[in-house]
């Protein structure tokens, strides 16, 4: 595509051109594209693509078509149909009822537009605060957490950050920081799915970078407190003494039991699923 040449428009001051930022984009996507099974080639082209209807005249004078357009050139210029559907669909979701990507090479393309975003603006510290979020970051990030959980996606987190940062200057101290604000967009969504908050908070740790193992993980606990045995282990928990420092104790031992023996016979029953 021609507007290709027109891509060296800033895309943020502190951030570079919308050329370079596709170019992040793509390193990301062929990174990302074995673990979400995609080909690597067209990952790699339909991240060079995804960006190019941007410049053009329909887009500028209508928005709203970003993509659709993109989309439509691709086919008209005899892209391969996955490199076309990428160009529309690397934006999705754009909303909790919009539907996500399924496509790999979409997924692909859109874990890494997302993940470029969300990491270049972490690097510059231009964060959602309060209930300011000029950038759309928590949907950027909500977005991440559909598009990895409902397409039952395993990736770590941390070594991807850890990718995308290098893209930045100052970025690489900030993997913590990010993974935190994924933990918390991970517990909205959850809950909107109707998923209990302490069980949650119970499989959590600040190193879980897997999110579709703790999605798992509080379907499984979930599971076992439904039964029986866990109706038993609940009941066992209320009744220890509630004398200060034992409580302070039972504090201690309930995460550590949860993660030990729990999920020990969670695995035995066959409610844990690898």
């Amino acid at each position: 595509m021609g507007r290709l040449d027109h891509l060296n428009v800033t895309f943020h001051a502190k951030l570079g051109t919308q050329g370079a930022r596709v170019a992040r984009i793509k390193r990301l996507a062929e990174e990302l594209a074995p673990v979400v099974g995609a080909d690597p080639a067209l990952v790699a082209r339909a991240a060079v693509l995804a960006k190019a209807d941007l410049q053009t005249e329909v887009v500028g004078e209508f928005p709203e078509l970003q993509g659709a357009m993109g989309r439509k050139y691709a086919l008209l210029q005899g892209e391969h149909p996955s490199v076309a559907a990428a160009a529309e669909e690397h934006y999705k979701p754009q909303g909790p009822s919009d539907r996500v990507p399924t496509d790999p090479v979409s997924v692909a393309v859109a874990l890494a537009d997302k993940l470029d975003t969300l990491t270049g603006f972490w690097a510059i510290d231009e964060k959602p605060t309060g209930s300011k979020d000029p950038f759309a970051l928590r949907r950027a990030a909500l977005g991440v957490v559909r598009i990895l959980v409902e397409n039952r996606i395993r990736l770590g987190l941390t070594s991807i950050f850890a990718k995308a940062f290098a893209n930045f200057v100052s970025g690489a101290a900030q993997v913590s920081d990010l993974l935190a604000f994924f933990h918390d967009r991970l517990k909205v969504y959850l809950r909107d799915q109707g998923a209990r908050y302490d069980l949650i908070d119970a499989v959590i740790t600040p190193q879980s970078d897997d999110l579709l193992q703790i999605v798992r993980r509080v379907e499984a606990l979930g599971s076992l407190l439904d039964t029986e045995d866990g109706k038993n282990l609940l009941a066992g928990t209320k009744r220890a003494p509630t004398s200060s420092p034992l409580r302070r104790r039972r504090k201690r031992w309930w995460p550590r039991l949860l993660s030990r023996r729990c999920f020990a016979r969670m695995r035995k029953r066959g409610c844990l699923v690898r």
